[in-house]
């Protein structure tokens, strides 16, 4: 990695070329150890399961939003609806718009009644859920047919990827940058590689992405703010089944020994915002964002990782596979504290 200024060892941070490039919005980060908060331990064994029904075809999307109030559902039905935990769940708006299946649904995180679909029509939706209704302010026609959508913590970009149908020439994927105030694309990225499921680093500037090839990718997606730091590309990226990086890929890792599949970022969490990656090897790796190094990883799946969550605090990590039942996990020891049955 780039070289640090070390002629001042009581004021130097030594990881300040990842705090430039990951910073937490709105917070400034106090290097040593402060007081780590203690959260209640759910009692899981109390936990009820509640049915709500209202789409006539199969679920492809769940997400809560920031508050936790409102869950969004995106369906082959070519709707999207918002449950409220108002009425307990008894009923939810229908956003109907689409022409064909919402595979994925992104909420703004700083603000709680806007929220994002993508369907397969190669459109995304912006929708206005205040006061009870459900207005459709943004349709925006998109170049391929996307699977994958994130929200950057700023609310001022969407990301959207994963695409799928015909590419031209040796173009195997492409990611999409949107500013969500003009609906204007600002950037196209396309890959050699299959790229599969992102999240936005903390910064709003770097996409985070997951490979067919078994890395994590940090690009650079949005210009502006701190310049770009300049890493050592991986060895491990010289591996003959790994293909060269994006040019605008500003770091890159083989975390994996097959495919990854499915990401999740956790930035409220006490200390370094953390990661979860999970794999075609059936294995879910933890990383510190900070110093881009996995911490641990969950071993107890035996099919591939299709879906990893962390929990609000990012205190636990949610993780499912093929195999029955959903793995949770206490992120800081990779144990087990519970299996849901699903």
């Amino acid at each position: 990695m780039a070289a640090m200024d070390t002629s001042d060892p009581q004021t130097t941070n030594p990881n300040a070329h990842l705090e430039r490039l990951f910073p937490v919005p709105g917070e400034g980060y106090t290097w040593g150890p402060p007081e780590e908060p203690t959260y209640p331990i759910p009692e899981w064994d109390a936990f009820k399961t509640k049915v709500v029904g209202g789409h006539s075809r199969n679920v492809n999307k769940l997400a809560w939003n920031a508050s936790g109030d409102k869950l969004a559902s995106g369906s082959d039905d070519r709707t999207c609806r918002v449950w409220s935990g108002e009425d307990d769940y008894r009923h939810s708006l229908k956003l109907d718009g689409h022409g064909d299946s919402v595979v994925q649904l992104a909420w703004d995180p700083r603000n709680h009644e806007s929220l994002a679909t993508l369907a397969a029509d190669k459109t995304v939706r912006l929708w206005d859920l205040r006061e009870g209704r459900a207005r459709s302010r943004a349709s925006i026609k998109l170049s391929h047919e996307y699977i994958n959508v994130a929200w950057s913590p700023c609310g001022g970009y969407l990301a959207v990827g994963s695409s799928v149908g015909k590419k031209e020439g040796d173009e195997k994927d492409c990611v999409t940058v949107l500013d969500a105030k003009t609906h204007k694309a600002t950037k196209r990225f396309k890959f050699a590689y299959e790229v599969n499921e992102f999240c936005w680093a903390p910064d709003s500037r770097h996409l985070m992405l997951t490979t067919a090839h078994g890395t994590i990718e940090v690009l650079r997606a949005v210009e502006g703010g701190p310049p770009p730091v300049e890493f050592d590309k991986v060895a491990s990226c010289d591996d003959d089944d790994v293909p060269k990086p994006h040019a605008d890929s500003v770091w890159v890792a083989r975390a994996h020994t097959d495919a990854c599949y499915c990401v999740d970022l956790s930035t409220d969490c006490h200390g370094p915002p953390l990661l979860a990656v999970g794999a075609k090897d059936a294995l879910v790796s933890i990383w510190d964002v900070e110093e881009m190094i996995c911490l641990r990883c969950v071993p107890r799946h035996d099919t591939p990782v299709r879906c990893v969550a962390f929990s609000r605090y990012g205190q636990f990590v949610a993780s499912s596979a093929y195999d029955a039942g959903i793995d949770v996990a206490d992120a800081k020891t990779a144990e087990r504290v519970a299996t849901v049955e699903a």
